[in-house]
């Protein structure tokens, strides 16, 4: 991959999930509807704002992919693009967190290093928690209630 095409590749979480979905499973597409153009605008300008905290809720029916962003290709892009960040992955249950937070993981071990020069702690590369090796960042992943005090998040 050349470096422009590498640049094209992890420019947005999107253009990333359009990469990988074809490599994840033969035959997979990553389709980008209106919805998740205007939501990634929205998003991508409030991660990348370190000057304000900001929160954005998306409501919308279930099985259009807002999991699949959020959940999978936004944390990849994210500890890639800003490997020290961490995150705290947060849903209704602990193990669908996990779940989440383990998929994430999965594709950056299979694909961190060729796209951003990272990969996972192998120290510390539990589903629920891992960390990027060498850095700070890495993803925590709990329910709803869960004791995430004393944990920093970015």
């Amino acid at each position: 991959m050349t470096p422009d095409e590498l640049l094209r590749v992890i420019k947005t979480p999107t253009s990333l999930g359009r990469h990988l979905a074809p490599r994840r499973a033969e035959g997979e597409t990553y389709n980008v509807d209106p919805w998740l153009e205007l939501t990634e605008r929205k998003v991508l300008d409030a991660v990348l704002d370190k000057d304000h905290q900001r929160f954005i809720r998306v409501h919308l029916p279930r099985q259009i992919g807002k999991t699949t962003y959020s959940g999978n290709y936004l944390p990849l892009w994210i500890l890639g693009m800003m490997p020290d960040t961490r995150i705290i992955f947060i849903s209704y249950s602990d193990d669908y967190s996990r779940t989440r937070g383990g998929e994430v993981k999965s594709l950056m071990k299979a694909f961190g290093l060729e796209l951003f020069g990272v990969t996972v702690d192998p120290d510390k590369d539990a589903d629920g928690e891992w960390k990027i090796k060498g850095r700070r960042g890495g993803m925590l992943s709990v329910g709803i209630g869960s004791q995430i005090t004393g944990r920093s998040g970015d």
